[in-house]
């Protein structure tokens, strides 16, 4: 399942269902761009790109092996796609077709664009790799606490200057850039976290466990704590909370 991700005011609305049209059945769904005009998804081993407007099929992209995912950048510029036994993640141009990219990572289950379309992270079996987008190299790597044990969660704050990834039981926050971490999160009920996700404003971060609970940490409060013994994060500010910028 994949939400839009064009409104980022946090508001979630539900409508009547809404048939796309498509005979063919999708092996999987894997993301969207921020307008929510094209659709990824992997069919039949190859990584399809679908124009949610037309509702038609506007790209097709192949590996030498079947493509088990795929994600589309926020700018809809860029698709990668790969599956857990390939030695690398390909990255293809959307309007040419052309590959542009073949990242050595290694039995990778998942990968995200940043918000801001400088950064792709890739999950896989052993470690998290952060590459650059405009060059393709590789920024940062962190191996992975329980290597191939528990499936890799990612999601990057909307500024795209954090990324919160998961660790068997704790998840990092981390800067893309440097791989330096700026906090580390874990629950007084320990569970492997199988699923991250930002709020709009990046203030707080919802984590699924393998419990069956969702925690919601408050990152502004977070900092706050911080700051009043000087370890807080250099990071600017987060945003006056909504209720206090009415009132002003």
């Amino acid at each position: 399942m994949e939400f839009s991700p064009g409104d980022r005011t946090g508001n979630f609305k539900v409508g009547a269902a809404e048939d796309l049209g498509w005979q063919t059945d999708l092996d999987q769904i894997t993301s969207m761009d921020r307008e929510a005009k094209v659709l990824a998804a992997v069919r039949d081993g190859k990584a399809c790109v679908f124009d949610l407007k037309t509702r038609t099929e506007k790209s097709r992209f192949a590996g030498e092996m079947p493509f088990e995912f795929a994600t589309i950048s926020d700018d809809a510029k860029w698709c990668a796609a790969s599956q857990w036994k390939a030695k690398s993640v390909r990255v293809f141009d959307m309007a040419t077709g052309n590959r542009i990219a073949d990242l050595p990572a290694d039995k990778v289950y998942v990968a995200v664009f940043s918000p801001d379309n400088q950064w792709l992270v890739t999950g896989g079996y052993e470690e998290y790799c952060f590459w650059n987008t405009a060059s393709w190299q590789m920024s940062c790597r962190l191996r992975r606490a329980r290597p191939g044990y528990i499936r890799p969660a990612i999601s990057f704050a909307l500024d795209s200057r954090m990324a919160a990834v998961a660790d068997a039981q704790k998840v990092l926050l981390l800067d893309p850039a440097t791989g330096r971490q700026f906090a580390s999160l874990e629950s007084r009920e320990p569970a492997n976290v199988s699923a991250v996700g930002f709020n709009p404003d990046g203030t707080r971060l919802a984590v699924c466990g393998w419990n069956h609970l969702i925690q919601l940490w408050d990152l502004r409060l977070i900092r706050q704590e911080l700051a009043a013994i000087n370890l807080d994060w250099e990071l600017p500010p987060y945003p006056a909370p909504a209720a206090q910028q009415n009132s002003n």
